[in-house]
């Protein structure tokens, strides 16, 4: 499923790198809130957010596989990517 394949993308990206989620989205100038509320389903993603997601990923997560597991979230009701000790 296309889902999962993204929010592997994100999850592998911040294991590799031992980053959490709020630091990473402290990183790419974001509050941890909006994006762990866009990863959960719990507020509409910005294509803005998922660009900014890319490119703090250095391509690692495209703004569509962003948005895609931002979009699947809404519709299954899943919670974000857990948090990695830094």
């Amino acid at each position: 499923m296309a889902h999962s394949a993204a929010m592997d993308a994100l999850s592998s990206y911040l294991d590799e790198r031992n980053e959490r989620l709020s630091t990473f989205a402290v990183r790419i100038g974001r509050s941890p809130s909006t994006l762990s509320r866009a990863l959960s389903g719990q507020r509409d993603p910005s294509v803005d957010l998922a660009r900014d997601v890319e490119k703090g990923t250095q391509g690692s997560v495209t703004t569509l596989q962003f948005l895609e597991i931002c979009l699947a979230a809404q519709a299954a009701g899943q919670s974000p990517p857990s948090e990695v000790a830094a």
